[in-house]
């Protein structure tokens, strides 16, 4: 009876041992689902973004009804849109017209043809590249360097003190004008821009100041430092002007949001596209 007494005891005390490990591994399960459902859902938003951003830059986008063709922005009143591209026909790079086309739809009509349950916003911007390429020495002749160049310097912020002078022009939607920057020991200390090569009354831009241009009813941003000039060769300078933004309100909680951002370009501008996908 005792050893019978005992084996019940033992047999019992090993059966919660196992219960107990048991509980404790459903636990540490259970405890790990939302981690791996949180990233599972993460990945999925991701590959959301992903893929919509590369259908977007990558496809001309297609309409269809008697006829069809990949001209799919001169048909979105006909309700014939099939799908939506922003690839130029014409070559590489997408198309300016198929850009605003997009910008100027029906966030549900856009949806529907990206077939995504996925809620998103989509934010566009143009880049200009001016090119620096000419250089003159302001306060005296140097070996290999033109002086002025037919330019007229800018009198305010230089003082008489020697400057190398970088330049360049740009013309955007029919509209030019003249950059010129002001260097010394390999730093820019000043931007100036002019409608020609008269900058004897332009006003200088100092380091981090922000000064807007209107091309012709576009209206690009510049300046130096962060905001737009390239110091690693000091020969190119970026014109920015936001293009449009569709899509929902982006949520407070940049945890909850993907964002993915996408290159590509017109005939003379380079196009980001800035896509945010949250469930």
């Amino acid at each position: 009876m005792h050893k019978e007494g005992q084996i019940s005891i033992d047999y019992v005390g090993g059966a919660m041992i196992f219960f107990v490990s048991i509980v404790f591994v459903v636990q540490g399960i259970v405890g790990t689902i939302p981690q791996y459902s949180s990233i599972a859902e993460s990945n999925r938003e991701e590959i959301a973004a992903w893929g919509l951003s590369t259908s977007l830059v990558s496809d001309t986008g297609y309409w269809s009804d008697v006829y069809d063709g990949t001209n799919w922005e001169d048909n979105v009143i006909t309700g014939k849109v099939k799908r939506i591209g922003l690839k130029s026909p014409e070559g590489s790079g997408v198309s300016r017209e198929k850009i605003n086309k997009l910008l100027g739809m029906d966030y549900k009509e856009i949806k529907k043809l990206f077939e995504t349950g996925k809620d998103f916003s989509i934010e566009f911007t143009e880049y200009a590249v001016v090119k620096l390429s000419g250089e003159f020495y302001r306060g005296g002749d140097i070996d290999g360097i033109e002086t002025y160049n037919g330019f007229k310097p800018p009198s305010d912020g230089l003082g008489g003190a020697d400057r190398y002078m970088r330049y360049g022009t740009i013309s955007i939607n029919g509209s030019e004008r003249y950059f010129l920057a002001s260097f010394d020991d390999s730093d820019f200390d000043g931007l100036y821009v002019s409608d020609s090569i008269d900058f004897s009354s332009s006003e200088k831009l100092e380091q981090g100041e922000l000064k807007t241009l209107d091309f012709n009813g576009r209206r690009f941003r510049f300046g130096l430092g962060s905001s737009g000039l390239s110091t690693s060769n000091g020969k190119i300078l970026l014109v920015e002007r936001v293009m449009g933004r569709i899509g929902r309100r982006i949520p407070t909680s940049e945890e909850t949001v993907t964002r993915v951002k996408r290159y590509s370009n017109t005939q003379k501008s380079i196009i980001m596209l800035d896509m945010r996908v949250w469930k």
